[in-house]
């Protein structure tokens, strides 16, 4: 499975790239949000999942996680961050999503909240 990590701190990034490598899961990293877009626009059909920061430069993880569940209504998203009182609930299901995780993230709880949220995605897509 394929995972797309958003966050705009690099090492945010090299942390759960190392983490979520681990797990087992193929990851793409990057510290760009409108980098990561870009990527996702170029084939929007190659990630399983996408896990991104809220609070980011230039495209925040909300904004980025509506513009890509608009292109692929079908794909979870999880959204992260260390602040929480940003966003309502209403305002995370019309951004498209899927789970929501403060940070800092431990291993357990990501492992976690990776696997339940991509085996949603399963059940899902064969019903």
């Amino acid at each position: 499975e394929r995972i797309l990590f958003v966050d705009d701190e690099e090492m945010v990034v090299t942390l759960y790239e190392d983490m979520i490598s681990f797990l087992g899961y193929q990851i793409t990293a990057i510290s760009s949000s409108e980098e990561a877009w870009s990527l996702f626009q170029a084939d929007p059909d190659s990630w399983d999942l996408v896990i991104t920061d809220l609070t980011m430069p230039f495209i925040s993880g909300d904004e980025l996680a509506g513009m890509m569940t608009r292109l692929r209504p079908d794909l979870p998203v999880i959204l992260c961050t260390g602040h929480s009182n940003r966003l309502s609930d209403d305002d995370l299901k019309k951004a498209g999503v899927t789970r929501f995780l403060m940070k800092p993230m431990i291993m357990d709880h990501l492992a976690f909240a990776i696997r339940e949220t991509l085996g949603q995605k399963k059940r899902v897509n064969s019903a």
